[in-house]
Formats: C-alpha cells, structure tokens, sequence
C-alpha cells in the first residue's frame, strides 16, 4: 500500500554541519536511517490504519536493536487473559523498557494501550497502541485530559493499560547514591479506585551506562538528549523483568489517600526488584545440649518461694540468677536455640552475657513435660542502678541515655531477652502465661508501674521492610518527643533510600494494613507477635538501634505503662484484685 510519511526523526536545522554534529553525537543518524528503511521497505505492505501496526513496528524497532526480554520469575495469575487490568513498572531505561515490556505484555493481552509521552507518539505507527499523557507538564491538561478520557474508556470496556507512574526515565540520585524513579503520579491510584480492578507490578532490573546517568546531573534536558545514544548501548539486550502478584482494588480500599495509594503501588513493584531477602550467614556455634531432665526437677522442688503463679500444667517462676543453678542453664540454652531459629541469638553454644547475673529471671514450667516453655529477665531499674550504676542496664549497652531520662525510669522494671520455645510458639497459652507472670510480679512489686525494653525484628526481614517497620512505628506508636530526644541509638538503623510519604505511613496505623505491605516486601512476614501484644498494651517506641551482637537485629526501645493499658489487659495480667490494687495504687487519671 502506497503510503506517503515524513521521517518524524528528521530535523530541521539551521546548517548542514550544525545537524551532522548533533545527529552523530546523538546517534540520532542510526534511528532516523532505522526509520527510513522501514518507510521504504516494510510500511509499503503494511497499513496504518490496522490496529497491529503498532505492534509491527515494535518488532522491527526491537529488532534493529536485536532487543528482547527476559521473565525472571512471574507470580500465578499475574496477568489475566481478558478482563480490566492495569499494570505499573519503573522506568530506569526510558524508551526501550517501555518498548520491550510493550511487546512482552502485547503477546498475552493483545488489547494493551500503553501511557506515554510525545516523544513515541511522533510515530504514526503508534497511534493504536499508546496513549499520550504527559503528567508532568501541566501546560497540556486538555491534551492529558482527552487521553485520560481514552484510558477510562478502555478500561471500563474491559482493556489493559500499562502505565509508567514516573512519567520519566530512572535518575542518579546522589544522597542515595542509587538510581531510581522520581515520584510517581497518583493517576495509577485513581484508575485502580475509580475502576476497582487489579493492578500488576513488574520490576525492570535494567540500567543504562553510568554516561547517561551522569548527563542528568548537569541538566534533565541533557539526559533527554542522550536517551537514543543510551538506548543504541543497550543493543542485544535481554532486558529482565520480574512480575509481582496482583495488587486487588480491596486490598487498598483502606489506603484512602492517593499519595498512601500509590507509594503502596510502587513499595510493591519496588519490592521484586531482587530475590527474596536472605540473611547473611555466619558462623555460630553448636548448642549446648540441654541440662539433666532429673536435676531440672529437682531444682525447681527448691524453687518454691519464687514460684509467682500456676495453671493447669504451667509454672511461672521468678528468681535471682544467684538461685537458679542449672536452670539458668537451660534457659541459656533455650533462649539461644529459640533466637538462632529466626537468625538472632549470639551464635555462641548458649545465649548467657554479662548482664544475666544482674537480673533476675522469669520463666514458664510445663510441670508435666518437665521442660522451660519461655522466658523473660527482668530488672528494678532504681535498684540496679543504684547498687550496679547505669552500665550494667542491658539497654544502655545499645543506647546512650540522657541522665534526665534515666530520672525517668523510677518506676519502671526493665524486661528482655524474651522467648517462646519453638515447640510451644503456637501453644494458646504460652505468652498468656508469661505476662500473667509479669503481673503477678507487678502486684508483688508495686511500686513499679512501667515495663520498658528492647524488642528485636531479625535479619530476616529486608533492609526495606525493617525500615518501614520503624518509621511506621515511629509515625503511629512514638512516645512523646520530650523522652525521644533523650534516647540517642548507638548503631542507627542506615537506609538512605525511602521510597514513602508521610501519607503512606499515615494510612499505616493498624497492623492488618501493616502487615499487608510487610508481606508484600517479604513473603510471609508481618508485624512480629511480640510487638503486636506490646502495641495491644498502648506500648510506645522511643528509638531504634541495630544490635551487632545479636546478629545485626533491629532493636526497638518500647515502654509500655501498665496505667495505660487497656482495663482487660490489666485485669487478666494482674488479676482482678491485682487489678484494684494497681488503680488504687495509681489511678488511671494519672497516667502519663
């Protein structure tokens, strides 16, 4: 079919040598030569008017360029056969991702339209395929409004857009020393609310050369400029993709906000960008074996005065570490084969430091197993102080403390190392009846009104998702700013790169939403049990620190003031005489 064009690539100059210099430094003689064949030699047969010309014309683009795509791995049923779909991904190579992801997405759903930029809409061959909305000018709303128009109707006829959310090519981003999307626009969110379908994240894990990174620095312009220059380096490329799970309009009906929305979108695309997190290995110890059955027994028949509460088949103790003889030792061991089972622990062949024999020591006894269930150490922190001074408090070791914080903590008992053994983790009663033992050594102590400690999230969760974690429980679960401030952590938790808005984490305020994005990030991870019941007991977060001996866990400082609690939570943990003791002690009304 005789069809006349002009070559969009040919422009007009003001001399001959000015557009030779430009065209060769930007390579734009090789794509506008491309485009000149095509003309010649393959539109003749072709039609512009045939809805498939778009996708012709990507196969003999990404031919001339001997460009394909590589699935590193594809969630089931990420991409449905028929039915209203959007898909988002990054965009680190600019053009060429949007072409090579075009033509993958276009072999499984036929009836793509793509969101781009003027740039690939200068191609006739495009004008079935991609749709022009440039949401970063906003001199061209009636032009961005007529394809946002487009897109709405494609989607409510049951079509699937893929979408950019960044609207420009990836950038160096120095304080990060990271190459990433800038923000991306809430349009994606809106779509997703407004049509209530799935949305599918891909991650692109591609790069252009550090030349075209650099040209960015000195002026986005520049960086345009040499985007065909970039694109020509990736000749032969097999460009990598990861297909993430699809994101269900109900799983972010509660993100209200658009910016919360979004950044959900792209925490969720970003999040395929590697393989599932892995701790780093290390070398640890074999574990002691555990202390003789028989003199376990016959210790706790000597145990008696420190017995704090009993039901059913369970014993909760409390002593000195002075008292405990091999049931220290067991408990060593427990603690460390319990922590080493989530990648914590010392990696020693028990979990023993030079804190425990400051502390006194609570624990679970199955009576019947004849076998430690849990644990905590505990401290009167007055006490200790005073008899031992501040360096023999175990969160010190990860915190420097203002004096006038430490002033703080009259009232408070210090508890950690906290553990459930693997065999009674899923046991209904096993942390039900450490706490009714805490309680019960409250009532024995009343004096005391606040609970404080550090409570870990291991290396098995993502740099990413630990990051979240503590900026999310800063944002919703903080103490106040006058006690923050005077807490500094010793190894702060480093991570430059935080791809959230204030929105998101404000839409984060109840752990079902948390633990939705948590797992998105890593498989099967959520808000660790121990937190939830700390935050269940109104506990606040005053820091954050990296506990290098515990392998490298994430160590939040949390109190919790039982004055503050939730009556329930009261009454079950103290008793319901307990209870009325404490209020009469203290009173609710004056609860800090």
């Amino acid at each position: 079919m005789s069809q006349s064009l002009n070559n969009p690539l040919d422009f007009a100059f003001r001399s001959s040598w000015l557009k030779w210099l430009v065209e060769r430094a930007t390579r734009l003689h090789v794509v506008k030569q491309w485009y000149q064949d095509w003309l010649e030699n393959d539109l003749p047969q072709r039609s512009l008017d045939n809805p498939q010309i778009g996708s012709e014309f990507l196969d003999y683009t990404l031919g001339r360029l001997n460009a394909g795509t590589v699935v590193l791995n594809e969630a089931p049923c990420a991409i449905k056969p028929t039915g209203a779909q959007l898909f988002v991904a990054n965009h680190p190579l600019g053009g060429l991702d949007g072409m090579l992801l075009t033509q993958y997405l276009l072999k499984l759903r036929p009836d793509l339209k793509v969101l781009t930029n003027e740039l690939l809409l200068a191609f006739p061959e495009f004008k079935h395929l991609f749709v022009g909305v440039d949401v970063l000018n906003p001199n061209k709303q009636r032009e961005n409004a007529k394809g946002i128009r487009a897109i709405n109707q494609h989607l409510k006829a049951g079509g699937a857009v893929l979408i950019f959310p960044a609207g420009t090519v990836s950038e160096l981003k120095l304080s990060q020393m990271k190459i990433s999307d800038a923000p991306w626009h809430e349009l994606v969110a809106k779509l997703q609310r407004k049509h209530q379908v799935d949305c599918t994240p891909i991650f692109v894990e591609a790069k252009n050369n550090i030349p075209f990174y650099v040209s960015g620095l000195i002026h986005k312009r520049l960086r345009t400029v040499f985007l065909l220059r970039a694109m020509l380096a990736n000749k032969g490329i097999r460009m990598p993709i990861r297909i993430g799970n699809t994101i269900t309009a109900q799983e972010v009906a509660s993100l209200r906000d658009g910016r919360a929305h979004t950044d959900f979108l792209r925490l969720c695309c970003e999040s395929l960008q590697s393989k599932p997190h892995k701790p780093k290995t290390r070398q640890v110890s074999s574990i002691k074996g555990n202390a003789n059955r028989e003199k376990l027994i016959a210790h706790h028949q000597q145990l008696d005065e420190y017995l704090l509460v009993e039901q059913g088949d369970f014993a909760v103790y409390c002593a000195p570490h002075a008292k405990m003889g091999c049931v220290m030792q067991q408990i060593s061991i427990s603690r460390e084969l319990t922590f080493r089972a989530v990648d914590e622990g010392t990696g020693k062949e028990l979990d023993s430091d030079g804190f425990d024999p400051y502390y006194w020591h609570l624990w679970v006894w199955d009576k019947q197993a004849h076998t430690v269930v849990g644990g905590y150490r505990m401290a009167k922190v007055d006490e200790l102080i005073n008899q031992h001074g501040v360096k023999r408090l175990y969160s010190n070791s990860l915190y420097n403390y203002d004096p006038s914080f430490i002033a703080k903590l009259q009232n408070s008992v210090e508890v950690g190392r906290s553990f459930i053994v693997p065999e009674y983790q899923k046991h209904p009663r096993a942390l039900d009846m450490l706490w009714k033992g805490i309680g019960a050594y409250m009532v024995k102590n009343p004096q005391y009104h606040t609970i404080f400690g550090c409570v870990s999230i291991s290396s098995q969760y993502s740099q990413m998702a630990r990051s979240l974690l503590a900026d999310t429980f800063a944002y919703h679960y903080a103490t106040d700013k006058a006690v923050t401030k005077l807490v500094k952590p010793r190894k702060p938790l480093k991570n430059n790169y935080k791809p959230w808005s204030d929105a998101l984490l404000q839409s984060m305020a109840e752990i079902p939403i948390i633990n939705k994005l948590i797992g998105r990030l890593d498989a099967g991870k959520t808000v660790p049990v121990l937190i939830r019941h700390y935050l269940a007991l109104n506990g606040k977060f005053i820091s954050f620190t990296v506990n290098s001996s515990f392998n490298n866990s994430l160590d939040g400082l949390i109190t919790v003031d039982l004055r503050c609690a939730p009556d329930k939570y009261v009454k079950r943990y103290l008793g319901k005489q307990g209870a009325e003791q404490f209020k009469i002690k203290w009173g609710l009304q004056d609860a800090a």
